[in-house]
């Protein structure tokens, strides 16, 4: 018996094993598995640390990396905050947006209308954001939130595993 998406992706990312792949193997699956698990999203990235600079580490589209270069060079943005203080943020009208102006203006150009960021965090370690992209205006309800919220959960928890244990690290 099928469950909803966000099950089924909760399912496969726990029968991922980590030590069975590299880094972005890793990285790319749990990108992949991120766009299952709500189904209006168009986009998914996630956002972490590389080479000690902030930076769209993996993506399910192209798209999503060109829109965060606006939040990168503009030095805020709901991906980056995300990351720097741990809460998650929405936006639910990128046409609306008066808070990251230049992340929504980036945004709406490659025709995308919602957004919700997520950190990743596990324990004491603070990994980076999953970051969701809808093409529709509001796509992402309270329960979605929820959804992406034990989603990115899970996620961190993978991520985290292998820092936790002296795997190579993703």
């Amino acid at each position: 018996m099928a469950g909803s998406p966000l099950q089924e992706s909760l399912h496969a990312l726990a029968r991922f094993v980590v030590g069975d792949t590299t880094a972005a193997q890793t990285l790319q699956r749990i990108v992949d598995l991120s766009a299952a698990a709500i189904p209006q999203v168009a986009y998914t990235g996630i956002s972490m640390l590389v080479e000690d600079k902030v930076t769209t580490a993996v993506f399910s589209d192209p798209d999503a990396a060109e829109i965060d270069q606006a939040q990168y060079a503009a030095g805020t943005g709901p991906c980056l905050d995300s990351f720097r203080y741990s809460v998650m943020y929405a936006i639910p009208s990128t046409a609306r947006d008066t808070v990251w102006p230049e992340f929504s203006k980036a945004a709406l150009a490659h025709g995308i209308g919602s957004t919700l960021s997520l950190p990743l965090v596990a324990a004491d370690l603070r990994l980076g954001a999953l970051n969701f992209y809808a093409t529709a205006e509001d796509a992402f309800s309270e329960g979605d939130q929820d959804a992406a919220e034990a989603f990115a959960t899970q996620v961190a928890v993978v991520l985290a595993m292998p820092r936790r244990t002296g795997m190579p690290v993703p």
